[in-house]
């Protein structure tokens, strides 16, 4: 009998939780698609959108500073939370 030790062990990998739910949700979607529960005109763009958008986003990760992302990803958010009150007063008001 031997002894692992911890060179011997293979760290996971951050990739391997997605594949497993992509093996998981991919026939699940099939089925909602077949049983009418998905409309997909609408579907459709957004899949397309959200496979371009990992894409380039994989690609461009690396050139990209972190200060840079990081005030990307706060305009944004700010932005949409502007949108959010915006919308929740106009509600109220109505």
């Amino acid at each position: 009998m031997t002894l692992q030790t911890a060179d011997a062990v293979k760290p996971a990998r951050p990739a391997d939780p997605s594949v497993v739910m992509m093996f998981t949700a991919a026939p699940t979607a099939g089925v909602y698609l077949s049983r009418g529960y998905i409309d997909a005109s609408l579907d459709f763009p957004v899949i397309l959108g959200a496979l371009t958008g990992s894409t380039l986003g994989a690609r461009l990760l690396p050139r990209i500073r972190v200060s840079t992302l990081r005030r990307c990803f706060a305009c944004i958010a700010g932005a949409v939370g502007v949108e959010m009150i915006v919308k929740g007063i106009a509600a109220w008001n109505v």
